[in-house]
């Protein structure tokens, strides 16, 4: 596990990934090495009520808690859109024809993309059947269209 997926996972499973290196043996120092994290790990989980005792983080004073600290089933996770998505636009070979230029001529490029911008558009892609390249050349033939 590395230094970011571990920081994703809630506290609760960050710990229990502790105890658990910590129940076959390793040091507190060689887990922290191993994830690419500072020691200082133990301090964040004393400031939400965890104890150190005998190589175990154990919840201090709340019963209530300590029953969460158990390993819960796994959960399936569906991800819904956070924001309203986009409009779809479909590039149809209509559109391509008014504002492509004629003549097919293309250039390879390398364009850098967030990661999941990139997979937005590809799943675009696929659900109108088109291309990443159409999409961004469409795009970026309507942006410079813009600037005349």
């Amino acid at each position: 596990m590395d230094k970011i997926e571990f920081q994703k996972k809630p506290l609760i499973e960050q710990i229990n990934y502790y105890n658990e290196k910590m129940s076959q043996g390793q040091s507190m120092s060689n887990i922290s090495n191993e994830i690419g994290i500072s020691k200082s790990v133990s301090a964040k989980f004393k400031s939400h009520g965890y104890e150190l005792i005998d190589n175990k983080y154990i919840l201090q004073g709340n019963k209530e808690a300590q029953r969460h600290q158990e390993p819960q089933k796994e959960k399936k996770v569906i991800l819904a859109p956070t924001k309203t998505p986009p409009p779809v636009v479909t590039v149809s070979e209509e559109i391509k024809a008014k504002i492509l230029p004629q003549g097919g001529a293309r250039v390879n490029s390398n364009i850098s993309l967030d990661v999941d911008l990139k997979k937005k558009l590809q799943i675009h892609g696929i659900i109108h059947d088109t291309t990443l390249s159409d999409i961004i050349n469409v795009a970026a033939a309507m942006y410079l269209k813009n600037f005349k």
